[in-house]
């Protein structure tokens, strides 16, 4: 395959972007390549408009020869979209691994790239709020982190995860799609499982991972009915899980579960629910003030008032009691504290 030069060049800004924080890049047939900035900006990369046999040869240039070319060639089955990952090297070492999206759009062939690190941050670095910190000491009970695509979901959970791996001896198994941030053991026993490669779904390697005595579950997304009801399940038989489930804020999770389900089953689902769940966190990524972003989180805590709100059904209270504090807090009150301590950019 010759490469271009013009997809040589998309490559060295690709790198650079990437060498600067970027978490994901965007690259278009006939378009101006585009990266998200480390405070959550779109901007421009370096290189004019790319064609889509620039879009093939940066393929080429980011996968070995063979392995391009099967990734390339899964558009001809006419699904019109494909997954891969592979990695990069950035200054001699090799950055954690780049997961890969290429589509067809009305401009031709795409490419969605997002950028995974791999590094664990800290509940330090990421301000965990302590209510949520102190749920990581619990024997059992299920932990659900909602948001955006990208508002930190899973850096909060392996942010948890590692302060339990260095404090507690315990046997903990993860399930992702992919497998994002990789643990090494320190007083833990630590089994990694990524869908598709391990197990063939997050309840096939949910139901899986049970039988083989674990103390901790990490189900990286609630996806379907029946790994929400075996999650559960987990959770109310002596297992602390941490999960995430898509939901923009925190009264949302509930009604998120149970669109799953049909109705006839929502009133025996709260009830598990409520009597189960730890706490439920809502994580949004702002830009932090001097550059970078700040993780802001909405926080429900279980709680007699609380357990019963979500087992009636009453979910418009929710916000109530999360204002009254007790380690519950409102998104609003979040960015309010994020701003009185001065780390957020002024509007």
């Amino acid at each position: 395959m010759e490469i271009t030069r013009t997809a040589r060049n998309l490559f060295d800004s690709f790198r650079e972007a990437v060498s600067q924080n970027a978490s994901d890049v965007h690259i278009k047939s006939n378009s101006i390549p585009y990266f998200r900035d480390d405070s959550g900006h779109l901007r421009p990369l370096d290189v004019p408009p790319v064609s889509e046999k620039d879009v093939i040869s940066f393929c080429y240039l980011l996968f070995p020869g063979f392995h391009a070319r099967t990734f390339l060639m899964l558009f001809e089955k006419g699904s019109g979209e494909a997954d891969a990952g592979t990695s990069l090297c950035l200054n001699g070492s090799t950055l954690s691994s780049l997961r890969l999206n290429a589509y067809y759009s009305q401009s031709g062939l795409c490419l969605a790239v997002r950028v995974l690190r791999g590094k664990i941050l800290t509940m330090d670095d990421i301000m965990l709020p302590p209510a949520l910190r102190e749920l990581r000491h619990r024997k059992e009970g299920i932990i659900i982190f909602c948001g955006a695509t990208g508002s930190g979901k899973t850096t909060a959970m392996y942010a948890m995860l590692d302060a339990i791996n260095r404090e507690e001896c315990k046997h903990i198994i993860t399930l992702d799609n992919p497998i994002e941030i990789f643990l090494e053991g320190r007083k833990s026993i630590i089994s990694q499982r990524e869908i598709g490669i391990h197990t063939d779904s997050f309840h096939d390697g949910l139901r899986s991972a049970l039988r083989e005595d674990p103390d901790i579950l990490l189900v990286g997304e609630m996806r379907d009915k029946a790994t929400i009801r075996t999650a559960l399940q987990a959770a109310e038989t002596g297992h602390l899980v941490l999960t995430t489930i898509h939901a923009s804020s925190v009264s949302e999770v509930v009604d998120r579960i149970l669109s799953y389900f049909p109705a006839e089953e929502a009133p025996q689902l709260r009830t598990v629910l409520a009597a189960s769940f730890l706490g439920i966190a809502a994580c949004k990524l702002l830009p932090r003030k001097g550059g970078g972003r700040v993780s802001a989180f909405e926080v429900l805590l279980r709680t007699v008032a609380t357990t019963s709100v979500i087992k009636n059904g009453n979910m418009m209270q929710i916000s109530d009691f999360m204002t009254q504090g007790n380690g519950m807090q409102t998104m609003e009150q979040a960015i309010y504290s994020l701003k009185f301590s001065r780390l957020l950019e002024e509007d």
